[in-house]
């Protein structure tokens, strides 16, 4: 079969204007006009022209190229078939995949945590250690996994299509006689415990697997657990991201003058100051004092409000009145 590709000189990937270049570049070089009485110049001109012909219609390309992969010998290319099919059988089936949510609190998120964790899932039969009985190779397909049948593609050329065998679905083996234990299933329901260890700072709705401890499966791999964080909501801090938020209510005469506060935050207390002439809505921002991923500290914002005195005493009611007068004759 001649090589169309190799006659333009172009690779097997080239675009129709790369086609088209290369067969004007070459027709005028090998033009019978420009050769006269030259035979090799003129079988030339005939290749690249019938070259041209075919990969110049996409029909007719496609045709070509589909004869010159697989030819038209149902049989012809058949090592190429096989590892182009991966001797038809199936990729490596997983068992299926668990979900849990685990519940951490802010300061276990902090810190880190230890939880251990119950689960039910299937778990390879302990009688027939997850092979579900005696196997023996497929009579089907003896042992190889897939059938074989022809097919005419739509150019009229036929060859070999291989697929899963229906009996064993490409496994090569079937049960021949079945676990008394688990009735040829190869699993049993079990009760798992776990002990999973959080990383600092994991954030609500991460997910993390553990390999292999999801549902077994007759011969394939199992599934994974698949673990959901789900972060409780706080009393007092509101998250974002690494850093923490909350409200700190102080006195009028306190955000004039300024003061020192005791602040709690997520692994204790501590003392603060606090400017004079704060206003309320401020934020203060406390370095350091949020949450921590890998070494790396988030800051505690803490958002100022007015504290509005519980009692208002005659005395109180003298003061501000005073501080009234004071403010009204500031303008």
């Amino acid at each position: 079969m001649k090589d169309y590709y190799q006659i333009l000189g172009i690779p097997e990937n080239a675009s129709q204007d790369d086609i088209k270049k290369s067969y004007r570049k070459l027709a005028v070089q090998y033009h019978p006009d420009k050769n006269p009485d030259d035979k090799a110049s003129e079988e030339k001109f005939k290749e690249i022209n019938e070259a041209y012909d075919t990969l110049s219609d996409n029909a007719k390309k496609e045709k070509y190229d589909h004869t010159r992969k697989y030819g038209n010998d149902m049989f012809s290319n058949m090592d190429r078939m096989v590892r182009d099919f991966n001797f038809g059988r199936r990729g490596v089936v997983r068992g299926q995949d668990l979900k849990i949510n685990i519940e951490l609190t802010l300061e276990e998120i902090f810190s880190g945590t230890t939880k251990n964790i119950r689960y039910n899932r299937r778990a390879p039969c302990e009688t027939c250690t997850g092979t579900g009985g005696k196997q023996d190779k497929c009579g089907s397909c003896g042992g190889s996994g897939f059938s074989k049948h022809v097919q005419r593609d739509q150019f009229g050329n036929t060859h070999m299509v291989m697929g899963l065998c229906g009996t064993c679905g490409g496994v090569g083996k079937i049960i021949k006689e079945p676990c008394t234990s688990c009735n040829g299933e190869s699993w049993k329901v079990k009760e798992e415990t776990l002990t999973i260890n959080t990383p600092e700072g994991i954030e609500h709705g991460t997910p993390f697997a553990k390999k292999g401890f999801g549902n077994h499966i007759l011969n394939g791999t199992p599934g994974d657990l698949i673990i959901f964080i789900i972060e409780k909501p706080h009393s007092v801090f509101v998250r974002d991201g690494i850093d923490l938020h909350t409200d700190i209510s102080i006195p009028y005469p306190e955000l004039i003058l300024g003061t020192e506060k005791e602040v709690k935050t997520i692994n204790g207390k501590i003392k603060i100051t606090l400017p004079s002439n704060s206003k309320p809505n401020d934020i203060l921002r406390i370095k350091n004092k949020g949450l921590k991923i890998n070494g790396n500290f988030g800051d505690l914002m803490l958002t100022i409000n007015l504290e509005m005195p519980k009692i208002v005493t005659d005395e109180y009611k003298e003061l501000l009145e005073k501080l009234k007068q004071i403010n009204n004759q500031n303008g």
